[in-house]
C-alpha cells in the first residue's frame, strides 16, 4: 500500500499537514519574535488615582528598542476599561535616551524625550479626565534642516 502513488501521498500528508498546523500557530501565537519588554519606570498620580507605566521594548539584542506609556486605573473605568493600551513614544535617535515622565498636576503626565531632530509636543485628554503630553527637545537644534532661507 505505502509503495503506491496514493499511500506514498497519505504518509507524506500524515507527516507534513501536522508539522506545517504547528510551525503556523507557533509563529502566530509567538508576537514577541525575539523581543523582551521590561518595566523602567512605574509612578503614581497625587491621588493615587492613576499609575503610569514607561516600558521598554528590546528587539534583536539592543537592535530596535522603543519606549511605550501605558495607564491603569485604580478605580474608575478609563477608556478601554481599566486600563489604556500603551502609547508608543516616537524617537528618531539611535541608540535612544530613555524618556523622563513625571506627573505635573493631579492628573497630567508630562513625558519629556530628547530626540536628535524631532521638536514639538503632543497633548492627548483621555476620557476627559487623564491629560498625556509629550514633549520632544531636539539635543542640538542648530543642526535641524533649514527648508526656508
Amino acid at each position: 500500500m505505502i509503495n503506491t502513488p496514493i499511500g506514498k501521498f497519505i504518509v507524506i500528508s500524515a507527516i507534513a499537514i501536522p508539522v506545517v498546523f504547528v510551525a503556523v500557530f507557533w509563529f502566530a501565537l509567538n508576537r514577541e519574535g525575539g523581543c523582551t519588554s521590561s518595566i523602567i519606570k512605574q509612578e503614581f498620580s497625587v491621588d493615587k488615582m492613576y499609575k503610569a507605566t514607561l516600558l521598554k521594548r528590546d528587539c534583536n539584542i539592543g537592535e530596535s528598542i522603543t519606549y511605550s506609556i501605558r495607564f491603569d486605573s485604580a478605580g474608575s473605568s478609563v477608556e478601554g476599561g481599566w486600563f489604556i493600551p500603551g502609547f508608543e513614544i516616537e524617537n528618531d535617535e539611535y541608540p535612544e535616551s530613555i524618556p523622563e515622565m513625571r506627573w505635573t498636576d493631579q492628573h497630567r503626565l508630562e513625558v519629556r524625550v530628547r530626540t536628535r531632530t524631532l521638536s514639538g509636543q503632543l497633548t492627548r485628554n483621555i476620557n476627559n479626565n487623564l491629560i498625556f503630553s509629550r514633549s520632544y527637545i531636539p539635543k542640538d537644534p542648530s543642526t535641524l534642516p533649514q527648508f526656508l532661507n
